[in-house]
C-alpha cells in the first residue's frame, strides 16, 4: 500500500513539472550562406523531450522543418541552436516549440520572420 501511495505521489509530482510553462526568449533567425540559422534560449532546467523548428510562407500554417533534441554544447546555459540548409525557400516565417516529456506541444515562441539577410522582424504569436 505504501509504494501505491508513494507512486501516485511521484506522478502527480511529474504530471505537474512538465505541465510549467516555458520562457523562451532571445529567438533570432538570418540566413547566412544559403543557411538559415534560429538561435533561442529557454529557461534553465526546463524538461525538453524536444523542439520542433517550424517554417512558414504565410505566418499562419506552419509545419515542422527540424528537431533540435537539446541545448547547444557550445554555450553556457539552455541555448538552443539550429543551422540548416534552405530547402524550402518560401519559408520567412519560423517559429520553435517546445515538446514536454509528455510528447505534448507545451509551448510556442513567438514568430520571426527573415526579411533579408541579417535582418528580422518579430510577429505576436497567432497573428
Amino acid at each position: 500500500m505504501f509504494f501505491l501511495v508513494l507512486g501516485a505521489l511521484f506522478t502527480k509530482a511529474q504530471t505537474t513539472r512538465t505541465d510549467l510553462k516555458i520562457n523562451i526568449s532571445k529567438l533570432t533567425a538570418h540566413e547566412k550562406d544559403s543557411r538559415i540559422i534560429i538561435e533561442w534560449s529557454a529557461d534553465a532546467g526546463d524538461e525538453s523531450n524536444y523542439w520542433e523548428v517550424q517554417g512558414s510562407t504565410d505566418g499562419k500554417s506552419f509545419s515542422t522543418i527540424a528537431l533540435v533534441l537539446g541545448a547547444d554544447p557550445g554555450k553556457a546555459g539552455e541555448q538552443y541552436t539550429f543551422k540548416g540548409k534552405i530547402t524550402r525557400p518560401n519559408d520567412i516565417y519560423y517559429r520553435v516549440v517546445h515538446i514536454s516529456l509528455t510528447g505534448n506541444e507545451q509551448q510556442q515562441s513567438e514568430i520571426v520572420q527573415v526579411v533579408k539577410q541579417g535582418s528580422l522582424s518579430r510577429i505576436a504569436p497567432g497573428q
